[in-house]
């Protein structure tokens, strides 16, 4: 009778300790959910060396070949991995909407426009500011001035 009390006791304890496993630990919030905005481009590539590696403002008055616009990301931690890019060029707003894959610091967006190819952005910190780089894209400032932009957006 006692070996069954004992054994009986043995049981209930162990079968304590295997239903109270913990809770599964959520999953981290990637790096790149937040609301990141345009904060300059860098030009490179350009055969007038002197403009190389300048860091051009979105809002300067200046005509850099109509490449330069303002926008917003906003790229939301859902189940659906979703962003908004608030768009704004030549006084018009224009919301463009996708989803989102981050791996390692890669943050690709894939838009659900037809005619927007989908974007790659490296995600980095530099000086202590978090930064998502555009890939370089080619420009023409006129006829003799043709190089590359990379946009910098900032948290």
């Amino acid at each position: 009778m006692k070996l069954r009390l004992y054994l009986l006791a043995i049981l209930a304890f162990s079968v304590t300790f295997v239903s109270c496993k913990k809770d599964e630990e959520p999953e981290p919030i990637p790096e790149v959910v937040g609301k990141w905005s345009l904060d300059y481009g860098v030009l490179s590539g350009f055969s007038n060396t002197a403009i190389n590696g300048a860091k051009i403002d979105p809002f300067s008055e200046s005509n850099w070949g109509d490449f330069f616009y303002t926008s917003q990301i906003h790229v939301l931690n859902n189940q659906n991995k979703t962003f908004v890019e608030v768009f704004k060029a030549g006084g018009f707003a224009e919301d463009l909407v996708g989803t989102w894959t981050f791996e390692g610091n890669s943050l690709t967006l894939k838009y659900d426009q037809s005619d927007i190819g989908d974007e790659v952005m490296t995600y980095r910190v530099t000086n202590g500011l978090e930064e998502l780089v555009s890939q370089p894209i080619d420009i023409t400032l006129d006829e003799e001035n043709s190089g590359k932009i990379q946009y910098v957006y900032r948290k």
